[in-house]
């Protein structure tokens, strides 16, 4: 069994532990472990059992990630702040650290990590790409702002900091791309961590303990 909390056992709502919960076993399950049972206990913690732990630690990574994908508005940006805002920190929706939007304010997320649907990876000439398609709501939501955008800048943020900055071609509903500096194990994990759920705060592993039946 496994134990993981919060990182720096910071305080979080019963009802973030026991999604924890849920994308922790989720992502076991995904993996290939057997026997996944996840539960949120009183002490802030999360624990989990499990068979199979001889390969545990190869896919530490992949358990305890957050990767919050978000789609954020970048219109009215020239090319020159485009380049400023790219790699670093910003303010958005869901992150409240970071530059703020020329004059002021966080920019806006149009599309975050739980709108989407199903994520894949692909190789292309040009390197990895995700693959993405949205739930209904979202699509129509996207639709929308991607139809009053064309033209415009829209940046690809990963943990609050945007990875890259596609300029909108057209109106885009229910599926699209995910670029970036990715390689395909990293493009991977980000895929496999958009299909099975995005940790509503950040965790960390605490220990592992082997029990003989």
């Amino acid at each position: 069994q496994a134990v993981f909390a919060p990182v720096g056992n910071a305080p979080v709502s019963d009802e973030d532990l026991t999604r924890i919960a849920e994308i922790i076993e989720t992502r076991f399950i995904a993996l290939g472990f057997d026997s996944v049972f996840a539960s949120a206990k009183f002490d802030g913690t999360v624990l989990v059992e499990f068979t199979g732990e001889a390969f545990f630690s190869s896919v530490l990574s992949q358990i305890t990630t957050r990767n919050l994908l978000e789609l954020v508005d970048f219109s009215g940006l020239d090319a020159e702040q485009v380049t400023t805002y790219t790699g670093i920190p910003i303010q958005t929706g869901n992150n409240g650290t970071g530059l703020q939007r020329p004059g002021g304010g966080a920019f806006e997320t149009v599309i975050e990590s739980d709108d989407i649907e199903s994520a894949s990876t692909r190789n292309t000439p040009n390197g990895v790409v995700i693959d993405f398609t949205l739930t209904d709501e979202a699509g129509e939501r996207f639709g929308e702002f991607t139809a009053n955008n064309i033209g415009e800048p829209l940046a690809i943020v990963l943990d609050g900091i945007a990875i890259s900055v596609p300029t909108i071609q057209s109106e885009i509903t229910n599926a699209g791309i995910i670029t970036g500096n990715f390689n395909e194990r990293e493009a991977q994990d980000l895929a496999f961590q958009l299909n099975t759920g995005v940790l509503p705060v950040p965790i960390e592993f605490i220990s592992v303990t082997t029990i003989n039946e």
